[in-house]
């Protein structure tokens, strides 16, 4: 089994994120499903899309780096992190390079653009 595999069941598994607005609801595995295979990338380039809130230290210190973050884009261009925020600032922190999955929303289905734009 290879590294996305199991990051695949791990997500599977453990998270019950979703977004919902009125009639549409979206897991994060349905986003997972959309969503291309991970690449690392510097965590630098997304700190303007962190959102500005105070975050408990031990969340950072604990945030598994082995898991990708995943983000949307449009036009070629990060728009918001959906799921990683404490992942985002533990890799900044110690300067490490994280793995990245992105949705790419000019592709996406209608309901994934209106819910994510």
């Amino acid at each position: 089994m290879n590294d996305s595999q199991l990051i695949w069941e791990a997500y599977e598994q453990g998270l019950d994120t979703h977004w919902q607005d009125g009639d549409i609801n979206i897991s994060l595995s349905d986003v997972l499903k959309l969503a291309s295979e991970p690449v690392n990338t510097d965590p630098s380039q997304f700190k303007n899309l962190l959102i500005n809130v105070s975050r408990d230290e031990k969340r950072i210190d604990n945030a598994d780096l082995s898991y990708p973050i995943v983000v949307t884009r449009r036009g070629g261009e990060a728009t918001k992190i959906l799921d990683g925020q404490h992942r985002i600032v533990k890799a900044i922190k110690t300067n490490q390079p994280i793995s990245v999955r992105y949705l790419d929303l000019d592709n996406a289905p209608v309901e994934y653009q209106q819910m994510f734009s």
